[in-house]
C-alpha cells in the first residue's frame, strides 16, 4: 500500500483541497468574498488570488514581476494580490480548478509544500466565513506532521520546544512538556502564526521565537564562487519565499551591500503551468556588491 505521505502520492490530495475549497466558494456571495481573512490586509478574494498566482502567470511572466519589485518576493506577492484580485470571482475560482493548480507544486517544496499553501490558505479563508477546515482528519494530520516535525513552525516565528500539542477532534499529538490542546485546524493555524478566538485552545500559548515577527531569512546557496550566491524561490505557505531587494550579508568580513540578477538557474522538479513536468523551478543566481569590511 502507498504512503500517502509520500510526495508523490500527495498530488490527488492537494487537487481535493483546491476543488473543495472552490466548490465552496462558487457558492460565495460578494459581500463574502470581502470578508477579511486571516491574513491581516487580505480578504478572501486577495487569499485566493494570491493562491493561485501559478495558473495566471508564465514563468517568463513571473520573472518580469520579480524584476519589476526589485527582486523582493513579499513585495510581488502583496503587489499581484493586490491587483489580482479585482479579477472575477469566476475566474477566480477557475484558476482553483485549472489543470495548472491541480498539478502545481513549490520548488523545492514538492506536494507537500503545495498542500500546506492549499489548506492553511484555505483555513484562512474559511474560518472567517464561519465555514471551518474542508480538509479530512487524514489530510490535517499530514499538515501538523509537516508543521511539527520539520523547521516550518520556525519560519512563523514560532517555538514549539518543550510543549505537548494534543488534538481533540481526531487522534494525533506531538511533543512532550505543558499541552496546548484544541481542535486540529485551529492547532495548525497557531503554529503558522495565524490567531484563533479565546476559549479554542485550553493551555498557555505557544511562545515566539526572539525576532518574530520580521522577514523570512533568505534562503541561501553555497556556490563555488565566493561572489556568488543562489536564491531560491518559489511559493510558501503564505507568500514567495522571503526577500532579496536590499538584503545584507556578510561574508569574509565584507559587507554586501546590494545583490544584481546574474541568471536563473532551472533545477528539477519543477511543472509549468500547465502541468507538465519541466527540468526544473527557478534558483536565481545573484551577484554580491560588497561595500567594504565591517
Amino acid at each position: 500500500m502507498t504512503d500517502v505521505t509520500e510526495d508523490a502520492a500527495l498530488q490527488p490530495v492537494v487537487a481535493a483541497e483546491l476543488l473543495s475549497l472552490a466548490g465552496l466558494l462558487s457558492t460565495m456571495s460578494a459581500e463574502q468574498w470581502d470578508t477579511p481573512s486571516l491574513c491581516a490586509g487580505w480578504r478572501v478574494r486577495e487569499v485566493v488570488a494570491h493562491m493561485t498566482m501559478a495558473a495566471r502567470y508564465s514563468e517568463e511572466e513571473f520573472m518580469a514581476e520579480l524584476k519589476r519589485c526589485g527582486f523582493d518576493f513579499t513585495r510581488l506577492s502583496n503587489e499581484v494580490a493586490a491587483r489580482d484580485a479585482g479579477l472575477p470571482v469566476d475566474e477566480l475560482v477557475g484558476n482553483l480548478r485549472s489543470e495548472v493548480m491541480l498539478h502545481w507544486a513549490p520548488p523545492g517544496g514538492g506536494y507537500h509544500g503545495a498542500l500546506n499553501h492549499a489548506v492553511i490558505h484555505g483555513l484562512d479563508v474559511t474560518e472567517p466565513l464561519g465555514v471551518g477546515r474542508l480538509s479530512p482528519d487524514d489530510t490535517i494530520r499530514i499538515i501538523l506532521g509537516d508543521l511539527t516535525q520539520g523547521e516550518t513552525h520556525g519560519q512563523f516565528g514560532i517555538d514549539i520546544a518543550r510543549r505537548r500539542l494534543e488534538a481533540t477532534d481526531l487522534d494525533w499529538s506531538f511533543g512532550a512538556g505543558p499541552v496546548l490542546r484544541g481542535p486540529a485546524a485551529d492547532l495548525a493555524l497557531v503554529l503558522c502564526g495565524r490567531s484563533v478566538p479565546l476559549g479554542r485552545l485550553d493551555g498557555a500559548p505557544l511562545a515566539r521565537l526572539p525576532g518574530a515577527g520580521r522577514a523570512a531569512p533568505m534562503q541561501w546557496f553555497s556556490h563555488p564562487d565566493d561572489d556568488m550566491f543562489s536564491a531560491k524561490c518559489g511559493w510558501g505557505d503564505h507568500g514567495l519565499v522571503s526577500r532579496v531587494g536590499d538584503r545584507r550579508r556578510r561574508r569574509g568580513g565584507a559587507r554586501v551591500r546590494r545583490l544584481s540578477l546574474q541568471r536563473p538557474v532551472r533545477p528539477r522538479g519543477h511543472r509549468d503551468r500547465r502541468g507538465r513536468a519541466g527540468s526544473g523551478g527557478r534558483r536565481l543566481r545573484f551577484k554580491a556588491h560588497h561595500a567594504g569590511p565591517g
